[in-house]
């Protein structure tokens, strides 16, 4: 993720690869997001929609 990324402002939600082999009991997240929220001048950077596999 670079400065001029973020000086898009972005609002995005993108897929993550998943790996081929999973560790036990564990969350993975398929997808992650980047947000900007103009109020408060912040991003937001989530690691989203966790799976247990």
């Amino acid at each position: 993720m670079t400065l001029e990324f973020l000086q898009t402002r972005p609002n995005v939600s993108t897929p993550i690869k998943q790996p081929q082999s999973y560790q036990a009991d564990f969350a993975y997240p398929t997808r992650y997001g980047v947000r900007y929220d103009p109020e408060s001048r912040q991003f937001e950077i989530t690691l989203d929609e966790l799976t247990r596999h």
